[in-house]
C-alpha cells in the first residue's frame, strides 16, 4: 500500500475509510433487523400453535373448553390461530406482506384486549408486549430507512454524502 493510497483513504468525508465504516454499520443494522423479524416469527408461530392446541383440545386442563365457549370467543381464537401462523411465515421470509399481516394482527389483538374485555378477557401481558414490539419495530424501521437514505450512521450530525 503506497503513501498516496493511505492519504486518499483518510482524507475528507468521501474517504474510503468512511465508506467502509458506513457499510459495516449498515450491515450490522440490517443483521439486527433480520434477527428481530426472525425472532418475531418464532414467537408468532408459537402463539399460533398454542391457539391451535386450544382449539383441538391438546392442552389437557383446557380440554373441551373451546366447544363450550361462546361463538364470539371461538371466532377470535380461530382468527388469531390462522393470522398468527400466516404472519409468522411472512416474517420468517422477510416479506413485506408478512410485516403487514403481523402489524394488522398486533393491532387487532391490542384492540380486542382493550375494547372487548368480556369476549377476550383482560391480558395486560399481551397488551404491554404488543405495544413494546410495535414500538421497537417502528424505531428499528425508521432508523434502518434513515441510514439507507443518508448512507451514514448519524445523518443528523454528519454531512450528507452522495456518491
Amino acid at each position: 500500500m503506497s503513501l498516496r493510497t493511505v492519504k486518499y483513504a483518510l482524507k475528507g468525508p468521501k474517504s474510503l475509510f468512511v465508506r467502509l465504516i458506513t457499510q459495516r454499520v449498515l450491515l450490522k443494522i440490517e443483521v439486527v433487523h433480520l434477527w428481530f423479524l426472525r425472532s418475531l416469527a418464532l414467537v408468532w408461530m408459537l402463539k399460533g400453535f398454542v391457539a391451535w392446541g386450544f382449539m383441538l383440545g391438546i392442552d389437557l386442563p383446557y380440554q373441551g373448553i373451546f366447544e363450550a365457549s361462546s361463538l364470539s370467543l371461538q371466532s377470535v381464537v380461530v382468527f388469531f390461530a390462522i393470522s398468527h401462523l400466516i404472519a409468522a411465515i411472512g416474517l420468517w421470509l422477510l416479506s413485506n406482506w408478512g410485516r403487514a399481516v403481523w402489524i394488522l394482527t398486533v393491532l387487532a389483538e391490542t384492540t380486542l384486549s382493550v375494547l372487548f374485555l368480556k369476549i377476550v378477557g383482560a391480558n395486560l401481558l399481551i397488551l404491554i408486549s404488543n405495544l413494546f414490539l410495535m414500538t421497537a419495530y417502528s424505531f428499528l424501521m425508521i432508523y434502518n430507512v434513515q441510514m439507507k437514505k443518508s448512507g451514514t450512521p448519524l445523518a443528523h450530525t454528519q454531512a450528507r454524502y452522495v456518491p
